[in-house]
């Protein structure tokens, strides 16, 4: 590629990565064309096609389109291809096909995980200081639920707990990756160390219980290898320590000493999701619990994307608990609309493709978080790891489309495993 064409063609993958926290429909779509149209540059100039050989780890790319074809192969026989919910999914599992195509014939050796790195943390630090600098500090001193007060100001002009969090845990785990490596300056490893402080910090002062745990999970690893060179003692010890430490500070919120919500501490010690009893968790089981149901009725096959969801939704309407735990409390409060009603979901994207695809959309899936694990060189396994507990996660309590985020999932693990960086 020429210069200009391979500075638009890492400027396309930077901005696939880094974006997405935003949910913004057009820059997306520059992104995604800047970076594929580049890309049949690429192809023709090193001539990807013919110089293609097989190995284990393009069954992980199969498996992209495969999840990307499967759903407008069930819409043919299941319903029409404008229906809206089929229309909004397709449109996200592009980024399946996108990183297929990209990881059969191979990604140019000039795209680099350390640009990722560099990118997101400056978003993330970008979203942080902007809250920040927004917040009403009169108001957020004088609140007792000082927490929920920071969530009120991201939620304005940023995103939910759910896709911050996980955006924030996946700039963790680039700049974990590229610290490991050897390949960056002296400033540039202050900058993203800063950076991972700051977003730990951040994170701490979250809503949010799936991203503050994960972000504890991946920083342990993180940690652990770095001082993989000492006596098993230690790190069995420092292991110990870090696990018994944290959930006693986390424990400590709840007792006397930092009762006082005016505390110093409080807002990082107090968690009051944590360790109390939340509405979620009931509702959470009571909507799992009717997808199990609409499954149970066609495992094999499932419904398609949009009989999926209106299988699952007029099967919710008879379950009561699904109706007084989840959608008159939680759902209706939010989309009164009666005609907003299918956008109800599962909140698990392997109950979720499970309902869409049967048993094939599930597996296929599944493949999807184990695979890479397996065939990852050694030398980036402990991030391939991470990002599969951030996503696996994630997917556990949101959908594929949803807050799950696909570019971010596909593109995030053929990154770091075609990364030949020592």
């Amino acid at each position: 590629m020429s210069k200009p064409v391979c500075i638009l063609h890492i400027l396309g993958v930077v901005l696939i990565m880094s974006v997405w926290v935003f949910r913004i429909p057009a820059l997306e779509s520059i992104s995604m064309f800047l970076f594929f149209s580049t890309y049949i540059v690429d192809v023709v100039k090193e001539k990807r096609i013919a110089r293609f050989r097989w190995s284990r780890e393009k069954w992980l790319y199969v498996a992209f389109i495969l999840l990307f074809l499967i759903a407008p192969l069930w819409q043919l026989f299941t319903g029409s291809f404008a229906e809206h919910y089929y229309n909004r999914f397709m449109s996200n599992r592009l980024y399946f096909l996108m990183a297929g195509i990209v990881g059969m014939l191979g990604l140019s050796e000039k795209v680099k995980t350390k640009y990722i790195a560099y990118s997101m943390a400056a978003v993330s630090l970008f979203m942080i200081l902007f809250i920040l600098f927004k917040m009403d500090w009169p108001y957020f001193f004088s609140q007792a639920a000082k927490r929920w007060v920071i969530a009120e100001v991201r939620v304005k002009y940023f995103t939910d707990h759910l896709v911050f969090n996980m955006y924030l845990n996946t700039t963790l785990v680039f700049i974990f990756h590229t610290l490991k490596k050897d390949a960056h300056g002296k400033w540039s490893k202050w900058f993203l160390t800063a950076s991972a402080a700051i977003i730990v910090l951040a994170e701490c002062t979250s809503e949010g219980r799936t991203g503050l745990a994960v972000m504890a999970v991946i920083l342990a690893i993180f940690l652990f290898s770095r001082i993989k060179r000492k006596s098993f003692q230690v790190v069995i010890a420092a292991c110990i320590a870090l696990i018994c430490g944290g959930f006693l500070l986390l424990r400590h919120g709840q007792s006397a000493i930092i009762k006082d919500e005016n505390s110093r501490f409080a807002l990082f010690l107090q968690h009051d999701r944590l360790f109390t009893p939340d509405s979620t968790d009931s509702n959470r089981t009571a909507i799992w619990r009717v997808g199990m149901h609409v499954i149970q009725e066609k495992p094999l096959l499932g419904y398609g994307i949009s009989g999926a969801r209106v299988a699952y939704v007029d099967k919710g309407f008879t379950d009561r608990d699904f109706m007084e735990k989840y959608y008159e409390p939680l759902y209706l409060a939010a989309r009164p609309d009666p005609k907003h009603k299918y956008g109800a979901h599962v909140h698990n994207s392997f109950l979720d493709i499970w309902m869409q695809h049967g048993i094939l959309g599930v597996l296929l899936l599944i493949f999807v978080f184990i695979w890479p694990v397996i065939i990852s060189p050694p030398k980036n396994r402990l991030s391939v790891i991470m990002l599969v507990i951030v996503f696996g996660s994630q997917a556990l309590v949101d959908i594929i489309g949803g807050a799950v985020i696909t570019q971010a999932l596909a593109f995030g693990l053929l990154l770091l495993l075609c990364d030949t960086t020592s």
